[in-house]
């Protein structure tokens, strides 16, 4: 029977090879009924990063020819990677599921399986960083992002997980499961691209590195308060995309205390071989298979 869910990462770096095997790797041991979902693999730099070694059965490289225009930008290639997946997928996925390279699956994910309920499946972000909260007035950076999408301002919220903060709808982008008839990245690669390329507004309102940096999240988090009522909109509970990565920044009542309870979670420089976590556990059989996958 074919799936209806695909997952798709993209590899930009020689560093991100072991990461997107030990994403697979996951995927296919722990996905459950996921397990054997097809997964695509972007290879946005060939030359240097060729991605072959990652081929197998059900697991596709697919080429990504960053455009000119954006070429360079900080996460450009992942909003291009995601924009090319639900150009390329077939009308038969209907759960078309990024994943970054720093991820990793640890229970099956079926949450990202959206039915007819839903049109999209991602979390809040974990800080604030260059979001708003509430009470707080639209600046420069939001109000054109806003503008361009159709809206004067928005009154959902959500929580942020690290700093707890009441934000303007403001999403995580380490993972996500978003409905491809929506066109949803196509919008995000062109409003993002519109962005990148207008020089007033990357001298005036986008001039520092947190606002350049977080420039893929805020025209995706803006077109989804414009475009995706919220009843079609599926908060992932914590334990997906929980981010290990800060777990130190974690408040103790909302730290996860067992790898093994969680679905997925965001790595990124942090060692998941569990001789080297101190602040988790990892029981069996989860810890055997990281010592055997992390030698």
């Amino acid at each position: 029977m074919k799936s209806s869910t695909l997952f798709f990462t993209q590899v930009s770096g020689a560093e991100q090879l072991p990461k997107a095997r030990l994403l697979i790797d996951s995927i296919r041991q722990f996905g459950g009924a996921m397990g054997d979902c097809p997964i695509w693999i972007f290879e946005a730099q060939p030359e240097k990063t060729p991605c072959g070694e990652l081929a197998g059965e059900n697991v596709e490289i697919k080429s990504l020819e960053v455009p000119e225009s954006v070429a360079g930008y900080i996460l450009a290639a992942k909003v291009f990677a995601c924009y090319q997946a639900e150009k390329l997928v077939n009308p038969g996925i209907k759960n078309l599921v990024w994943l970054a390279t720093d991820c990793f699956i640890v229970q099956a994910p079926l949450l990202f399986d959206l039915g007819n309920r839903y049109d999209l499946a991602l979390r809040p972000v974990h800080h604030q960083n260059i979001g708003l909260t509430a009470a707080e007035s639209l600046d420069g950076y939001w109000k054109r992002i806003y503008r361009e999408v159709g809206l004067n301002d928005v009154s959902s919220t959500v929580e942020s997980y690290v700093d707890q903060q009441q934000l303007r709808s403001y999403y995580n982008t380490h993972m996500m499961s978003v409905n491809p008839t929506l066109r949803l990245f196509q919008k995000w690669f062109d409003l993002y691209e519109l962005l990148v390329t207008d020089p007033k507004f990357q001298s005036e309102s986008c001039s520092d590195l947190p606002h350049k940096i977080f420039l893929h999240q805020a025209p995706l988090s803006a077109l989804i308060s414009a475009g995706i009522p919220l009843d079609r909109i599926r908060e992932l509970p914590p334990d997906y995309s929980y981010p290990y990565n800060l777990q130190d920044s974690i408040a103790e009542d909302r730290q996860a205390r067992l790898m093994n309870d969680l679905t997925c979670l965001t790595v990124e420089e942090r060692s998941l071989h569990p001789d080297q976590v101190q602040d988790i556990n990892i029981e069996e059989p989860l810890s055997g298979w990281l010592k055997e996958h992390l030698l």
